[in-house]
């Protein structure tokens, strides 16, 4: 199922079952000015380490369940994150 077909109205979402509309709510991302500044700074990195002979590192920190590995899983392709390979 591609990504658009998964977009639900509020009241498509209100219709589903409760353990459906979980996990619905679960996948939903909030893109917050925090979030863009972060994920820039990523993805500089991930430029710098192209072009540079020293490779730049970012040290992401936070409390439990602040959504580091949402970040980070972001920026990067499906297979590269189950892989551990670190780059967009």
């Amino acid at each position: 199922m591609t990504e658009a077909a998964q977009l639900l109205t509020r009241s498509q979402v209100c219709q589903l079952p409760i353990r459906e509309r979980q996990r619905h709510v679960e996948k939903l991302r909030v893109f917050y000015p925090a979030w863009n500044t972060i994920y820039r700074k990523i993805e500089r990195c991930h430029h710098m380490n192209e072009i540079s002979a020293e490779p730049q590192g970012l040290l992401i920190v936070g409390r439990p369940r602040a959504g580091k590995t949402t970040i980070v899983s972001g920026t990067l392709s499906p297979t590269a994150y189950s892989r551990g390979r670190w780059r967009l």
